[in-house]
């Protein structure tokens, strides 16, 4: 009977070292995202933004301003100031 006890002790350790599916609880499984069906969503068209630089004249609104790159002043005011 002791080495029954002996033989099924030494079989536990072998099955606790088998290798094993890793569940970790603080972080959740990946979704993965399916494919859209359908047609893919319209993109809407960017106005043209002036780039650059110079005088312009905007004749929708009547007013000229001045463009240095990205950066875009309003000239048509009657205190002009010179770009910060």
């Amino acid at each position: 009977m002791l080495s029954s006890k002996h033989w099924s002790q030494a079989v536990k350790p072998e099955a606790k070292s088998a290798p094993q599916q890793s569940v970790t609880s603080n972080q959740p499984a990946k979704h993965v995202k399916k494919a859209s069906r359908g047609r893919p969503l319209k993109i809407r068209k960017i106005e043209n933004i002036p780039s650059g630089s110079g005088t312009f004249w905007s004749p929708f609104t009547d007013r000229s301003f001045e463009v240095f790159g990205s950066r875009v002043y309003d000239r048509s005011a009657t205190d002009s100031q010179p770009p910060q």
